[in-house]
């Protein structure tokens, strides 16, 4: 019998055999000392990257959750830096997600760069998602966006919204 994974179990899997816990620690002392080695930074980078591509995936978030503590860092910071990445990859699904947890989190945040990669690059699907889930997401500047799509897409906007 073969077992078979979901891509997001796949990359669950992944990233927890890609953590090491010693190693994390040892990063964090090194951090608040100054002394971070370049080999260190890439090593947590490319941690942080496998997360991000673990959320991104679909029914990730309570995958995502139990890998938290191995990182050492406060929700907050991670939050912030989950953000900072979709922010600069121009990802407006993970800008979403960010959004969400950001929101969820009532941590005091401006989330205009989010919600700018949002109305810039995403889709109608995320644009209803971002107004359904996320409090004092900018409606009024989703709409004028959908307003100046097809009319396909005020369709599904009203459809979805009103």
């Amino acid at each position: 019998m073969t077992l078979s994974f979901s891509p997001t179990q796949s990359q669950f899997l992944t990233l927890q055999q890609a953590i090491n816990k010693d190693r994390i620690t040892q990063l964090v002392s090194d951090h608040q000392q100054g002394k971070l080695s370049p080999d260190d930074k890439s090593y947590y980078e490319s941690l942080i990257t496998q997360f991000i591509a673990l959320i991104k995936l679909p029914d990730s978030a309570h995958l995502a959750m139990q890998l938290l503590p191995a990182f050492k860092i406060t929700v907050p910071a991670l939050l912030d830096g989950m953000a900072y990445r979709a922010v600069a990859d121009k990802n407006p699904k993970v800008c979403v997600f960010a959004a969400y947890m950001i929101d969820q989190s009532l941590l005091q945040r401006d989330m205009t760069p989010l919600f700018n990669v949002i109305i810039e690059f995403g889709t109608p699907e995320l644009w209803v998602e971002l107004v359904k889930k996320v409090n004092n997401a900018p409606a009024d500047r989703i709409v004028e966006k959908v307003y100046q799509c097809d009319k396909s897409v005020q369709t599904y906007w009203e459809q979805q919204i009103l």
